[in-house]
């Protein structure tokens, strides 16, 4: 369900329903409904593994010792994934209200730390 739901969001938004979702895993909605009570806790789900891999980005940039590169790379990275991920794009852009929640909002602190570097 999780990974149906990664490619219905990457390619329609959070527009999409749990109904697309449960269409595109090839289930009935009320085997959807079973495993996530709502729409938000699949794409909670979703949010969680992107932002996850923001920040292991975030982590190797930190790692690599020119600053400039770092940064480039760390942004070429995730402007790859938004341009690609249409949801991932609408959270990180504050659209449609899903703005990133906590565990996003410390993947971008961790980015500024290494920008004052």
């Amino acid at each position: 369900m999780v990974q149906s739901a990664r490619t219905v969001f990457a390619d329609h938004g959070f527009g999409a329903t749990l109904d697309d979702i449960a269409r595109h895993a090839g289930v009935g909605v009320g085997t959807a409904y079973r495993h996530f009570p709502n729409k938000q806790a699949i794409a909670a789900a979703v949010l969680a593994d992107a932002t996850a891999q923001i920040a292991a980005d975030a982590r190797e940039a930190l790692t690599t010792d020119d600053p400039w590169s770092a940064m480039v790379t760390f942004f070429e990275q995730t402007a790859a994934r938004q341009a690609t991920d249409r949801g991932l794009y609408e959270s990180l852009t504050g659209q449609g209200g899903w703005g990133l929640y906590r565990e996003g909002q410390d993947t971008g602190e961790g980015a500024l730390r290494w920008l004052g570097r």
